[in-house]
């Protein structure tokens, strides 16, 4: 996501890979009982991706030099 807007076609294969999502996707539909959380960084706009119920995605917001916590999981 770049300002709220996901990549166009010229920066999205710089932040995307479709065989890593490939991976990710078939591991979860062949496990559904399991809960797949993918957490990302580098980036600067936050994104929440829930392709399948048991599999979320979510990368944090940042700005240089301001790190921040995105969130507490507990487990």
């Amino acid at each position: 996501m770049h300002e709220g807007e996901i990549s166009n076609d010229d920066y999205l294969p710089f932040f995307a890979s479709k065989i890593t999502g490939d991976v990710l996707l078939n591991a979860a539909k062949d496990n559904p009982d399991i809960d797949f959380l993918v957490l990302c960084g580098h980036t600067h706009s936050s994104s929440y991706y829930k392709p399948l119920d048991n599999l979320t995605v979510k990368a944090g917001s940042a700005e240089y030099g301001k790190p921040i916590v995105q969130e507490v999981i507990e487990l």
